[in-house]
């Protein structure tokens, strides 16, 4: 990749651990589903108490991402950091080989990071991570000079860490030009607990992603319809999304409304991620904020068909037909 790309992704480098599981293995652990919960040790899972043996793959969610971004035709860099092991290795051959640039540190005294995603007949995910050395991803860590590209993304997960606010006032400080920043919410827990903060960072950014509960939790309301409301009053572009009843986009102070594309959902891991790559791919390729979102819920659409937060097959044809039907907003 010799010229600049058009997204640097940072985040938290994990595997993904896909297992599907009945819904009574969620209520009989008590697991609040479709939450992440931080843990320091993945527990081991029996056989007998998962659907069907589980499937490993590089994630975690800004460089799944950045993998979808690749595939739609982008160019993409992600950073993270990862241990010396060969969970490390394998990660940063996935990004290698998704046509994604790896610019990674690695931890010589913590393992690669890991998430377990419980993933239920309804398609809906559960994650239970270790971030191990991926929470240790510091300013130092990023390459410097920060590659000169047009979009900068922070991961809402690894912000929420002690370095986030360091790492995102080191994007602010190398950003080159009229780069923007995108930052995705961490989830609702913590935007809850550190909503002043999350606002205060805001202030350094210029487009936000959050699903329907981040919103609420972010902005302190009881519906997404107050969330937006809330939202339309901020100088950045808001992009909250609805799970499968597609997105609300504030842009300008204007609201618009982009439907889901409806399919058969197996696993809604990575769901939010592709959304997310879709849009900035369709800002960095001049599409209206409206029709980029479109693009975000067609290439959610096709990740959702499949376990893994990945494409298994090109999404580079996507943005043509969302330009063939470009609609007056």
């Amino acid at each position: 990749m010799n010229a600049a790309p058009h997204l640097l992704a940072i985040g938290n480098a994990l595997a993904d651990i896909i297992t599907p599981v009945e819904e009574a293995f969620i209520v009989r652990h008590r697991l609040d589903k479709g939450s992440l919960t931080l843990v320091e040790q993945l527990p081991a899972l029996p056989d007998a108490q998962t659907a069907a043996p589980p499937t490993c793959t590089a994630g975690g969610s800004a460089a799944n991402l950045a993998v979808v971004f690749a595939s739609l035709g982008g160019t993409a860099a992600f950073a993270g950091r990862i241990g010396a092991d060969a969970a490390g290795e394998s990660f940063a051959r996935s990004l290698d080989e998704a046509g994604v640039q790896p610019l990674l540190a690695r931890d010589k005294t913590r393992p690669t990071g890991a998430c377990l995603c419980l993933v239920t007949p309804d398609a809906q995910r559960t994650l239970i991570t270790h971030l191990a050395a991926a929470a240790h991803l510091k300013a130092a860590d990023l390459p410097k000079p920060l590659p000169g590209c047009p979009l900068l993304l922070l991961e809402g997960h690894l912000w929420g860490g002690p370095y986030g606010t360091s790492l995102l006032k080191a994007l602010h400080a190398g950003r080159a030009g009229n780069a923007r920043i995108a930052l995705t919410a961490p989830d609702a827990a913590t935007a809850r607990r550190q909503s002043r903060r999350l606002h205060a960072a805001l202030k350094r950014c210029d487009i936000l992603f959050a699903n329907a509960e981040e919103a609420c939790a972010l902005y302190r309301t009881r519906t997404h319809a107050e969330a937006v409301a809330k939202a339309a009053g901020k100088p950045y572009t808001a992009v909250l999304t609805k799970h499968e009843h597609g997105a609300t986009i504030v842009h300008k102070g204007e609201i618009h409304e982009v439907e889901a594309i409806p399919v058969q959902a197996v696993d809604t891991t990575g769901a939010g991620d592709a959304f997310a790559a879709g849009f900035l791919h369709g800002l960095a390729t001049g599409l209206s904020p409206a029709d980029a979102g479109r693009l975000g819920c067609l290439a959610a659409s096709r990740i959702v068909t499949h376990y893994g937060a990945r494409p298994r097959q090109t999404l580079r044809h996507l943005p043509s037909l969302i330009a063939a039907n470009r609609r007056p907003d």
